[in-house]
């Protein structure tokens, strides 16, 4: 591998500065846009996915487990990686698979929630007492 000279290296560190400015606007340019599950715009509802993600806000899995079956792959893609990140799982949803196979996954995430929210009482085990 050749050796970088100098200006090489002056103009990758441009490149890199200039990157990371770019980077750090990004939030100022965020809050301009709607943001929301109910946003027609693909990008209002990555954000809001994205924010349920990041806060650990639980009560936004109803809205997650939705927009899985967006017809935005990225907003599929977004939505399954924060169910993974809040519940540490994917119940099977791949993103990519085709609508027939998504539409089965979804179904088992909307079980998987109702379970969640109204838990049958287990029997409890009938045992000699000590």
């Amino acid at each position: 591998m050749p050796a970088l000279s100098p200006w090489n290296i002056a103009w990758r560190s441009t490149k890199a500065l200039t990157a990371s400015a770019l980077i750090a606007q990004l939030p100022a340019c965020a809050s301009a846009l709607p943001v929301g599950f109910d946003e027609e715009a693909p990008d209002g509802r990555i954000h809001a996915i994205v924010d349920a993600a990041r806060t650990g806000d639980q009560s936004r899995i109803p809205d997650l487990i939705a927009q899985l079956d967006s017809d935005d792959p990225a907003v599929r893609l977004f939505a399954i990686r924060a169910l993974e990140r809040l519940t540490n799982q994917t119940l099977g949803y791949h993103h990519a698979d085709s609508i027939f196979v998504r539409d089965q996954a979804i179904d088992r995430w909307v079980h998987w929630l109702e379970d969640r929210d109204n838990p049958t009482e287990s029997p409890v085990a009938q045992g000699p007492t000590p």
